[in-house]
Formats: C-alpha cells, structure tokens, sequence
C-alpha cells in the first residue's frame, strides 16, 4: 500500500479544523492520517488527542510536549521520532515500530504497546503505568526510572535494557525474556 501525500498547507488546515473539533465546535472535525507520509513533521506541543495515525510514516517526526491522549498509532513507524514530555495516555501503538524513539519522561499510562518493536528506545523515566506491553520487543531500550507498575509484560523481550530504577510493582510478566542476571 503506497502512502498518502499531504501539502504544507492542507496539513494546516486539517490541524486547524482538528483543534475546532477538540474544542468541540461544529464545524471542527477529527484529524485523520491513516497510511499518510508525515516523517520529519513537527507536532511539537500541538494537541493531537484521538487523532487516527494508522499505517503512517511518521519516521523523525517530532511530537515532543505533544497531547496525543487517546491518539491511535497502529502500524504506524516512528523510528526515530522525538516524543518527550508528550503526552500519550490511553494511546494505542500496536504492532508500531518505535525503534530509537525518544519517549524521555513522556506520560504512556495505560498505552497499548502490544507486539511494538521499542528496540532501543529512551523511554527514561517514562509512565508506563497500567500499559500492554504484551509480546513487545524492548531490547537494548532504556527504561531508566520507568514505572511499569501494573503494566502487562507477557512475552515482552527486556533483553539488553537498562532497568536501572525501573519500577515493576505487580506488573505481569509472564514468560517475558530478561537477561539472565535480571530479576525483576
């Protein structure tokens, strides 16, 4: 499936009818950008709540300080984006591709990381409270002073990861693979 193209210009007026729609005037509507090509756009510090990313390319995009609550990332490839301090509450990013992505101190509470490929991402002092993680690959990531607390980690790879700090309280771990020096 090719990717969508979008101009400079329809991009502003999508995210300028998406901010209506968040303040829940008539003539806003829902930002959708399903299987579009956004590497490298700037959403710093834009409220991105509920927006549909679906299959797109969002390769070095940057959404640091970015509300993205509830915003659905599915298949989408963020290799490299920048998303600290964002905000991503209930956000699903299931079977995406957020290898090298810097999540430092972002807010994924309850997030659906389910089979997303975290390879070698900053996700340094990050929430991750009460987020599914299931089948995720983490390897070589960074979740220095990260709160897993109730978190869902059956079958998650953590080989390699830095866990200095990182906060497990009751999360489930079932069969996932660590290091074999690793406790959690």
């Amino acid at each position: 499936m090719s990717l969508q193209e979008i101009t400079p210009e329809k991009l502003q007026e999508i995210l300028e009818l998406h901010e209506l729609y968040l303040q829940e005037e008539p003539e806003g509507e829902m930002a959708t950008f399903s299987n579009t090509n956004l590497s490298g756009t700037n959403f710093a510090g834009i409220n991105m709540g509920d927006v549909d990313f679906t299959g797109a390319n969002l390769v070095g995009a940057n959404f640091d300080a970015s509300d993205c609550t509830g915003a659905d990332f599915t298949r989408a490839n963020l290799d490299g984006a920048i998303c600290k301090e964002g905000i991503f509450e209930r956000a699903i990013f299931e079977d995406a591709i957020l290898t090298k992505a810097n999540f430092e101190e972002a807010n994924l509470e309850r997030a659906a990381l389910n089979r997303a490929n975290l390879k070698a991402a900053n996700l340094n002092n990050v929430c991750l409270q009460r987020a599914y993680l299931s089948d995720a690959n983490l390897q070589g990531a960074n979740l220095t002073d990260a709160d897993l607390s109730y978190a869902v980690l059956e079958n998650a790879d953590v080989r390699g990861a830095i866990l200095t700090g990182a906060d497990f309280l009751e999360a489930q771990l079932t069969n996932a693979k660590t290091d074999k020096d690793v406790d959690l």
